[in-house]
């Protein structure tokens, strides 16, 4: 009997340890989990643990107080599209290095991203989307009176007046860009 509570005592001591030093570094700190969740299109590091998510989820151990860096990177031709701390939306607090920083840990932190292909910008009167205005532009907006969305051209683009219609008067408005840069 005095073995059993004996070796009773010791696994019980032996899980509070292991309890212990799971929750809490040698100094007896306590310490807490960030995990990072990410899906495609890019990754995000937590600073100085070597712990990366890339389309997958990584974690890493802080020690409580400490600040956790995330470091930010999308993939070629991506861009960072949603970032939430504990539910909370925190984008608009990433820095122009495309770090984000929790300050003073002190607790467990679930960090999720989304990433998505950047858009190109629009520019008016470009309704072949090659990234300037010229008479390829006019023909594109006649294909587009004649076909429609079977043309290939979005009538976003192709209403370069923006009066909701396409018709004759984009046409002159993509003369007035070439012509009079207007």
């Amino acid at each position: 009997m005095k073995k059993t509570l004996l070796s009773l005592c010791i696994m019980l001591a032996a899980v509070a340890g292991q309890a212990f030093a799971q929750n809490n570094d040698v100094a007896g700190n306590k310490r807490f989990t960030v995990s990072v969740s990410t899906g495609e299109g890019g990754q995000i590091e937590i600073e100085g643990t070597g712990a990366v998510s890339k389309n997958s989820v990584a974690s890493a151990t802080i020690n409580t107080g400490e600040d956790v860096v995330l470091v930010i990177t999308p993939d070629e031709g991506y861009e960072l599209k949603t970032l939430y701390v504990d539910g909370a939306d925190v984008l608009a607090d990433v820095d122009e290095d495309g770090n984000y920083t929790i300050s003073a840990i002190s607790k467990n932190m679930s960090v999720s991203a989304t990433f998505e292909e950047k858009s190109e910008p629009f520019v008016k009167g470009d309704v072949t989307g090659e990234g300037d205005v010229n008479s390829a532009d006019v023909v594109a907006v006649y294909a587009y009176i004649i076909e429609g969305d079977a043309s290939g051209y979005t009538k976003e683009r192709a209403d370069v007046d923006g009066n909701g219609d396409v018709n004759s008067a984009d046409v002159v408005a993509i003369y007035n860009i070439i012509i009079l840069g207007a």
